[in-house]
């Protein structure tokens, strides 16, 4: 099975348009709120994956992807939020793509090191941002649903991936994985945000 082909790596390209998407709705939120701070924070937390973007030719995808969260989203305050949330969830999702890529190599190659690096970078700028903007008690929960989102659809990838295992298997392989993942994000979400 090639790279390209794989589960993991659709969810990850999908990671990466979310990524960017709500990166460039903050930005321009933020922009017209007159928060240059909250602006070049999105940006900086979206810049991985809008080079990622540019390199594997997904910007024609983008417009589809910001046009979708801005019919769903069309109350100011909770598309800020959800922006948020979804910067996380797709910066989260990310971090455990190289995380996995790393596993399965061994050791991490330089650019699998780079680009892992600059996706946990992210991860913690949009954590830190997010709690900027928002309610402790809010970031707590916004940011419990946007790991749990991550640690799913990774484990979906993850298990189907393994094309090899009868159904129940698969199964477990995926309860499994969405455990572990979602313990690795939350133990790296904490280190983030108590510091």
């Amino acid at each position: 099975m090639s790279f390209e082909s794989s589960q993991f790596a659709i969810a990850f390209d999908a990671w990466v348009l979310q990524a960017v998407a709500a990166s460039r709705f903050l930005a321009k939120l933020y922009r017209g709120l007159k928060d240059e701070q909250q602006a070049s924070a999105a940006i900086w937390a979206g810049q991985p994956a809008t080079e990622r973007m540019e390199r594997h030719g997904l910007q024609t995808h983008l417009s589809e992807v910001l046009q979708a969260f801005e019919l769903e989203h069309f109350d100011e305050t909770k598309a800020e939020a959800a922006a948020w949330q979804n910067l996380i969830a797709a910066q989260a999702g990310q971090c455990l793509f190289f995380a996995v890529q790393v596993a399965k190599n061994g050791k991490p190659s330089p650019g699998i090191l780079g680009q892992s690096t600059a996706a946990n970078k992210a991860f913690s700028r949009a954590l830190v941002s997010y709690r900027a903007a928002f309610p402790d008690e809010m970031v707590a929960k916004g940011v419990e649903r946007a790991l749990l989102q991550a640690s799913r659809l990774g484990a979906e990838a993850f298990s189907q991936d393994a094309r090899d295992l009868l159904e129940a298997d698969r199964a477990c392989m995926f309860r499994d994985a969405r455990t572990k993942f979602l313990d690795v994000l939350r133990e790296q979400a904490t280190l983030v945000l108590t510091s």
